[in-house]
């Protein structure tokens, strides 16, 4: 296969992943001031570190995709282009879930949603930490294509 293809064919499987991360971190802002509106619990404290803990992460996960990108293309990432996809649509759906019921009441999401929303971020999708190892995986990769 030619160069300009396997960057092309790269770059093809890569854009779509790293334009929906930016898309959630917007998503994932407009949360974060939403929960802002309403009085202060611990388990906002906690959504809101997560989130910005999770949104700080797409931009190194967006980095190191562009650090491959540049100049190591042919790595050989699949199985982190695959986590991305899977993480980017879990992602899109709970953080949709929290901006419905920030728009629909936020004396419901105070009352009854914020203590199991974290729950489940914690417990269940484990999303920082889940990007936390693309992240890593990316850096690995570029690090050994480097060598």
């Amino acid at each position: 296969m030619h160069e300009d293809e396997k960057y092309h064919n790269a770059l093809s499987a890569w854009m779509p992943e790293l334009s929906s991360l930016s898309k959630l971190q917007i998503e994932i802002g407009a949360a974060l001031t939403g929960l802002s509106e309403k009085r202060v619990t611990l388990e906002e404290k906690m959504i809101r570190m997560h989130l910005h803990q999770l949104s700080a992460l797409f931009g190194r996960v967006a980095e190191e995709a562009h650090q491959m990108l540049a100049s190591h293309y042919d790595a050989k990432a699949e199985t982190a282009l695959d986590e991305l996809r899977v993480l980017n649509s879990e992602v899109q759906n709970v953080v949709a879930d929290l901006l419905k019921i920030i728009r629909y009441n936020l004396n419901f999401l105070e009352q009854y949603y914020e203590y199991d929303y974290y729950s489940r971020l914690q417990n269940e999708h484990k999303f920082v930490d889940r990007t936390q190892k693309i992240v890593d995986d990316l850096h690995a990769l570029v690090a050994n294509s480097s060598k």
